[in-house]
């Protein structure tokens, strides 16, 4: 992760965060619902996101990420390589012809 965008959202290592799906994109944030196991700011700069979560979005140990944040509201998209290939698909085809 990058640690000037973690510092921008407030987040510092111990945070538990909530998170949710929408569709193929993976949404994280404060949550008072928080449960055990779930979404942890582990050091400066890395989140863990727990098998169960990665798995819904087909993200594997090791994928690079797209993330975008909304400091203001303290939330963080997480953009797996499935859903970049949804978004980005049909301008990469483009480029291909």
């Amino acid at each position: 992760m990058d640690r000037q965008l973690l510092a921008a959202l407030g987040w510092s290592e111990g945070d538990r965060l909530g998170l949710r799906t929408e569709g193929a994109v993976l949404v994280a944030e404060p949550g008072t619902d928080v449960v055990p196991g779930a979404v942890m700011v582990v050091r400066a700069g890395f989140v863990r996101v727990p098998y169960r979560w990665r798995r819904r979005v087909n993200l594997l140990l090791g994928d690079r990420v797209l993330l975008l944040a909304n400091p203001s509201r303290k939330r963080l998209a997480i953009y797996a390589p499935a859903a970049l290939a949804e978004v980005f698909g049909p301008v990469l085809d483009g480029l291909s012809r």
